[in-house]
Formats: structure tokens, sequence, C-alpha cells
């Protein structure tokens, strides 16, 4: 129920405002939206102009969308700062390496925009403070999609941009989704005369994976795509639920993983079940990933046993991924685990 005071706004963004705000209403009914702007003038931003603009990651959903609007020229723009925070430098340097090669390969202007708008909130006291409304974490539930799109109104103005595209990380088949970039929010927000479209959302995570295989085979092309959170160096780590979710995407579809920028071996394979099974905690969008994924080991089965690892990545088939999270193993390793720190800090402590 708070006010926020704007001495001067762009006229386009004033009045998506409104929109967007019952767009939350809709997606958080059990939340209260009280909040109000005050806004001393409105100001019109527009620059007359046919161009477009793409937020660019180097992932699948950004490559997907890179598919679709190739040929409409868009102008890639990337925040350093979003997953790659804004004063780790080296990451960066390794992220945009593969930005700049991915934007040379299809001959496109990369723009970055760096910004520090992952440290200016609090993002855990607004977990611990929400969560139990959003069921979800403030990044995900709130803020990442009109911030993350917030970051192209200067390069909108200043390349007379008539749309800005950001690609999907859901589909239209995901059920009971809740997420602060979908449809809903996103088609909502304008400004600078620039409109915003919420791109690839008929699409499931493997028909991107088919589509990307497609057109690189098609154009005879070669791209690293990046999706970790977890390695500071900015690649992919090979060792966390986002990589093997995205291999485990390949494979369901009998494409090699390596052959688009994931290293691994079986030493780094041997520890995904288990991983998954004990202590990565599900969410309902996270499991339906899989279920997916799951749907498609199963009809392509044939294709799949021609991996070099095929027997370390069969278990997807027939995994349970509805009680993973309440399964009698996990609990009592997590029971075991909790009894082995407690004592570890004892003898730390010199107690024991």
């Amino acid at each position: 129920d708070a006010t926020l005071y704007v001495n001067c706004l762009d006229s386009d963004f004033y009045h998506c405002m409104d929109n967007l705000k019952q767009g939350y209403i809709e997606m958080y009914p059990e939340a209260k939206f009280l909040g109000s702007v005050d806004v001393g003038s409105i100001e019109k931003n527009k620059k007359e102009g046919e161009s477009v603009g793409l937020f660019f990651s180097g992932g699948v959903d950004a490559y997907t969308s890179l598919v679709r609007t190739a040929k409409k020229r868009p102008y890639l723009v990337s925040i350093w700062g979003a997953d790659i925070f804004f004063d780790n430098v080296k990451g960066w340097e390794s992220v945009h390496k593969c930005l700049k090669e991915a934007a040379g390969k299809f001959d496109l202007p990369l723009v970055t925009v760096r910004s520090s708008f992952r440290e200016i909130f609090n993002e855990q006291v607004l977990d611990a403070q929400f969560k139990d409304i959003l069921q979800d974490l403030w990044w995900h539930a709130v803020q990442h999609g009109v911030s993350i799109i917030g970051h192209a109104a200067p390069v909108a103005y200043k390349y007379g941009l008539k749309m800005q595209y950001i690609a999907s990380s859901y589909s239209n088949a995901d059920q009971n989704v809740r997420c602060a970039s979908y449809p809903t929010l996103d088609n909502t927000i304008q400004y600078a005369g620039c409109s915003v479209y919420h791109d690839g959302f008929e699409l499931t995570r493997t028909d991107k994976i088919r589509d990307i295989d497609a057109f690189c085979k098609a154009n005879n092309k070669k791209i690293n795509i990046h999706v970790c959170w977890q390695d500071a160096n900015g690649k992919n780590c090979c060792m966390c639920e986002k990589c093997w979710r995205t291999m485990a995407e390949f494979w369901s579809q009998g494409i090699e993983p390596a052959d688009y920028g994931f290293s691994y071996n079986e030493y780094k394979l041997k520890f995904m079940k288990r991983y998954l099974q004990l202590d990565f905690d599900f969410s309902d969008a996270t499991r339906g990933f899989w279920l997916s994924i799951q749907k498609e080991f199963k009809k392509n089965k044939e294709l799949i046993s021609l991996f070099q690892y095929y027997n370390r990545i069969k278990w997807i088939e027939t995994f349970d991924f509805y009680s993973v999270n309440n399964n009698c193993k996990r609990k009592l390793y997590l029971l075991v685990s909790k009894v082995i720190r407690f004592f570890r800090k004892r003898r730390e402590n010199g107690r024991v």
C-alpha cells in the first residue's frame, strides 16, 4: 500500500500501468495490490522507426526467438546484471564473448545494458516477507519480467524501436503457471513508442529444441547455448538442475547436447539422479518441465538408447517426479545431513 512519487514519466508507460497491474491482480488473486503512483508530469518520448529489439541471453528461449525473428534484423539486447551480477567482470566477459559470437554469426547488432537492478532489492527479505502469499520467490513471481523489459526503454528510444521481443519461459501447454514474465503481463508494457511482445508462448521447450536444431542444420550454423545460473565464469557447469534439464531436453529429441555447448562426462552424469532425488526441491513448474521430458524419453527411447552414456540417463524414463519432494529416502537423507552438520559444527567449536 505504498505510493511511488515520480517527477516525470513516459506517456506510453503511464497509460499501460493499469493493464499491467490488472495482469498481476489476475495472476495473484489472493494478494492485495493497493499501491499507487503519483506522477508530476507526463512526457511523450518517441522516435519514428521500424526496427525491433530482442532480449538475448544465449539460452534456449532466446535462441528460439532469434531464429524466429532473424529476418526482422533485431537489435540483440543483453543485460549485464541479470544472471551475471554487476560486479562479476570475469563471468560477464565469458558470457559477452558468446553473445558477440552469436551476433556475428547472425550479422546483428548487439547492445549491452549494464545494471545493478538485482542489487538494489534485498531479495532474501522480500522472499521471506511474501513467500506465503506468492508461494514463490520474489524474483520469479514479481520482479524479473517488467524489470528486465524496462531496461530496453532507452534502447528503444535511441534506435527508434517499434517492438521489443522477450522470449517465453513457459508455454500455453503448461498448467497453473504463475510467473513475472508471462503474456498477460509482458504484452501490456509500452514505452517510448515501443510495444512489447512475449514470443514463442505456443511452443514447449522440446519444440524449441527441435526448431533450433532444425535451423542450425538447415543453415549450417553452430551455436553454443548458455543456460547455467551456477557457474560464476559464465559457462554451463553441467552439474546443476538447469544444465541437466536442458541436456535432457536435447537427449529426448536424439540431439547431442555437446553440439550446443554442454561439456560433460560420465563422472558428471552419475550425480544427476542422486541430486534430483535427494537435494533438489521441485516446484510445480519445474516438475512440469521434467514430466514433459519424461514423456519424450518414452516416445523416443530408441533414439536415446544410442547415446554413449545411455545407462546414466535412462532412469529419467521411469523416475517418480510427482512424489520426489516427499519420498522416505529424501527425508532420511535430509535428517542424516542435518545430524552430520550439527556434530560438525560442535566439533569446529571445540565442543566434541
